[in-house]
């Protein structure tokens, strides 16, 4: 064996003190950032370990270098803590099922008199899974080493998964709190099986306290770790479902994202506090510590985490539009790396991150609607597109992840979808996971990927907040429509490749692979072929593709209902393994179409005949009236009659039988007149307005004898915009509308025969809004004496411009006045780079409104 030598020696020790935060953030705090205070200790090491006790390390700050804050472990509050001085254990590529043929010796050194509690050997945190304790090694629990005593832990691989795989070998104490950590790193060979559709299931919602999660990230043991507002939520695959449990952390401020590293150990982004915390997984619980913050690493609202095999931390610094690499060495991040920004990449608001098994950073540059990756080579990254909005029509990337072959996630908030981009000939794949009509997503805002390929899904901004599981691994059930003999009804399933071997599907000695019980027939349209024991050859899928396999449903008279698709193949490189999936027959669905000639009759017209056609049960459409001046008759009450004035609301229903579900019900409404009454002619209804006065007509009618004109934003029959009261015009000028482009409610009501009868219509106000254009909102400003202007806008008549440090709206540097221009110059702007607020108010429609910017000082 050749030992890789892990050396841990003690170095520094420093205190942070936390900081404030104040002020509502869409549903977090901003902070209002007071400075952190360091105690910075240098000079002679020894002199410090032989006189002062040693610091527990929760939110702890080294002095080595700017961003170097702390070691890699804490300890208790007596104790010494070791610290990785060398490189981390790397196995090369070793088949799935198959064992190392030699574990790796990993070599500790201690730095002081210890005695050893114990050692762990875990894969993302789990015990027992692809990286284990050989069980050579010369760390031997309730020993006690000197100063510079070593010892070893013999490390073997046997990967469960296809990819790159992660685990670490660790020191323990008599507590379990871990003292140091060795990082390790293999590849799995063999083909790696998934199914899309993936069984959907949901792992925690608002049942479980979740509101608004914005990140979410899985451990080797199946743990989901999901930033939640304030807080880390744990939770753990219990009987079937999940426990949960909350990660401690003290002063967390709108946890963005989190990620696990290959020891377990979670790393959270705190967007308002502008750090990014470690909580190390110690004695069944967690330890804090401070990584990256605004004071020594420059970082300014990071929205989105990863960490690599090695232990190396990468943060998307989004305040200041930039992708950070921290690097792990000696326990400590030494030495910080610029993987891309805005200057040198174009950068526009990167918004999540992940790096693959070789060091390759994936970004999600959100703004540029578009996701990088940045390829590591010689230690620079190389940059290219994987997909952006002008090739594959997609828009908004949140959020990405990557799976241990390359296989990238991307969320999309705007389009509602979860999308896979698999790599192929130089290029990349796309397919959708998840999307808005088969899985429910409303907003998805952040993914994360396990082993087994199956995916997890955080709902942002959802009407039910949740984190769903896409079983990608497992073999799906199918639902097939009821159908009677002789008919088809083909139903399809995904079968992708995610491994890095092929994966064949060997000749069947008899029958067929896939085989399909009775009444269920392969389709032709499959891109999956089917084979039979005379075939001329096996059918393979290369790694990283798929195909297709569509089945029918063909019954025979008194046919089963139900049977199994089995797949014999070598999946993650087994002997004849197999895949079997249900196949279910279920009533079919049928819909009603169901319109109306006229939404508007006349009082005193003929009865109405209703019609509607239904679906495929062939039971008759049946109309019910819920409400309204009128009633029904004949058959299946098709027949209307108008009894009064007013809305008629009709529903339609047809009945299911044992092939088809009911139909969803269907309603249409129904609005009885007086043929007299007046209606509105302009501005045309269903318009936009032009700006905030409008002159609104109206058609006299042949009975009225009055009129009244409603306006409103409330709803149908709202009156806080205009109320004519009764007038006897047939058109009123209006002013002081709004100009904020929110839907305007207008009712026109006829006086015929004592009665007041109502048409209701709406409208939409125009949107006039100013805007700062220059310099460019959130720029840096060149220097002390700036020019700022504004677009103009018709129907604004004046403006306002204040600048000042002291918060949004503040005018301590300058306060422009009402006037008519449409630019000011402003002198004796502050140049010590601190933050700038602007506040430019514009008069229109009677009322003020405004936007806020920032820019920074030179």
């Amino acid at each position: 064996m050749n030992p890789i030598p892990l050396i841990f020696c003690s170095t520094t020790r420093a205190v942070a003190i936390p900081r404030a935060f104040s002020s509502l953030w869409r549903r977090a705090w901003w902070p209002a950032l007071c400075g952190i205070l360091a105690l910075m200790l240098s000079g002679a090491w020894a002199a410090v370990h032989a006189q002062a006790a040693h610091f527990t390390q929760a939110q702890s700050v080294s002095a080595n270098a700017a961003n170097n804050l702390g070691g890699s472990r804490a300890g208790a509050a007596d104790s010494p803590v070791l610290f990785v001085t060398s490189s981390n254990g790397t196995f090369g590529t070793v088949n799935v099922g198959s064992t190392s043929p030699t574990p790796i010796s990993l070599m500790f050194t201690f730095d002081t008199t210890r005695t050893l509690g114990s050692t762990t050997v875990v894969t993302q945190g789990a015990t027992g899974l692809d990286f284990t304790d050989a069980g050579t090694g010369t760390c031997k629990a309730g020993t006690a080493y000197g100063a510079g005593a070593t010892c070893t832990i013999d490390v073997s691989f046997s990967p469960k998964f296809a990819g790159t795989r992660y685990g670490a070998a660790e020191l323990l104490d008599g507590s379990g709190t871990v003292l140091a950590t060795s990082y390790l790193q293999g590849t799995g060979a063999g083909p790696q099986l998934t199914f899309l559709p993936g069984a959907q299931s949901v792992v925690a919602d608002a049942s479980n306290g979740l509101a608004f999660p914005d990140g979410v990230a899985v451990d080797g043991s199946g743990n989901v770790y999901i930033a939640n507002s304030n807080q880390v939520l744990k939770e753990t695959p219990s009987a079937g479902g999940y426990s949960q449990s909350v990660i401690p952390t003290s002063g967390l401020s709108f946890a963005i994202a989190v990620a696990v590293d290959a020891s377990g150990n979670v790393y959270i982004a705190d967007y308002n506090n502008s750090q990014v915390l470690k909580e190390t997984l110690s004695a069944g619980s967690y330890t804090q510590r401070v990584l990256a913050d605004a004071a020594h690493n420059g970082l300014n609202r990071p929205t989105a985490v990863a960490v690599d095999g090695s232990g190396n931390l990468y943060i998307c610094d989004t305040g200041s539009g930039r992708v950070l690499k921290e690097t792990l060495s000696s326990g400590n991040y030494i030495a910080q790396t610029i993987v891309a920004d805005t200057a040198s990449n174009g950068l526009n608001n990167a918004s999540g991150v992940a790096v693959d098994g070789t060091g390759n950073v994936y970004i999600a540059d959100s703004f540029n609607l578009r996701v990088l990756k940045e390829t590591l080579s010689g230690g620079s990254y190389t940059q290219s597109v994987i997909v952006d909005s002008s090739t594959d029509g997609l828009s908004g990337p949140a959020q990405v992840a990557v799976d241990g072959d390359g296989n990238v996630y991307i969320v999309y908030s705007n389009a509602a979808e979860v999308v896979k981009a698999a790599p192929s000939a130089g290029g990349y794949t796309l397919s959708v996971v998840a999307n808005a009509a088969n899985n429910g997503l409303y907003i998805p805002h952040a993914v994360a990927v396990d082993g087994g390929g199956n995916v997890y899904i955080a709902h942002n901004y959802s009407p039910d907040s949740q984190v769903l599981k896409e079983d990608m691994a497992d073999p799906p059930a199918l639902n097939f429509p009821k159908a009677g003999p002789g008919s088809t009804s083909p139903t399809t399933v995904t079968l992708s490749n995610n491994g890095n071997a092929a994966l064949v599907f060997p000749l069947p000695g008899a029958g067929d692979n896939p085989s399909l019980s009775a009444n269920f027939a392969w389709d032709t349209s499959s891109t999956c072929v089917q084979t039979t024991a005379g075939s001329a050859a096996a059918f393979e899928l290369a790694g990283g593709t798929s195909c297709t396999m569509a089945i029918d449903y063909k019954p025979t008279a008194g046919g089963a209902t139900s049977g199994t698709a089995e797949l014999t193949d070598n999946n993650l490189n087994g002997t004849g393994a197999m895949q079997t999936m249900q196949l279910n027959v279920v009533p079919g669905s049928q819909t009603i179409n169901f319109t109306l000639a006229a939404s508007e009759v006349y009082y005193g017209s003929a009865p109405i005949t209703l019609s509607a056609t239904g679906g495929g049960s062939g039971n008759p459409v049946v109309f019910s009236l819920n409400s309204g001046p009128g009633y029904l008759s004949g058959p299946n009450n098709s027949v209307l009659t108008i009894t009064g004035l007013g809305a008629i609301f009709l529903v339609a229903n047809q009945a299911g039988n044992s092939d088809y579900y009911p139909a969803p019900e269907v309603s249409q409404t129904l609005i009885t007149l007086y043929s007299q009454v007046a209606r509105l002619t302009a501005p045309t209804p269903g318009s936009t307005l032009t700006g905030s006065s409008a002159t609104f007509a109206w058609s006299p009618g042949t009975g009225p004898t009055q009129y009244m004109l409603y306006l409103g934003t409330n709803g149908v029959r709202s009156n806080n915009l205009y109320n004519s009261g009764p007038i006897t015009t047939t058109s009123v000028n209006v002013t002081g509308l709004p100009v904020s482009g929110q839907t305007i409610y207008a009712r026109l009501l006829s006086y015929i025969a004592g009665a007041w009868n109502p048409l209701d219509y709406t409208y939409t106000a125009p949107s006039l809004q100013v805007a700062l254009v220059s310099p460019v909102p959130g720029s840096t400003l060149p220097g002390s004496n700036v020019t700022f202007a504004w677009s103009a806008v018709t129907g604004v008549t004046k403006y306002e411009l204040y600048l000042g440090t002291n918060g949004s709206g503040s005018d301590n540097l300058y306060h422009s006045g009402i006037i008519t221009a449409t630019s000011v110059n402003v002198t004796g702007l502050p140049v010590s780079g601190q933050k700038i607020n602007a506040r430019l108010y514009w008069y229109t429609g009677g009322a003020w409104q405004y936007l806020d910017y920032t820019y920074t000082a030179q």
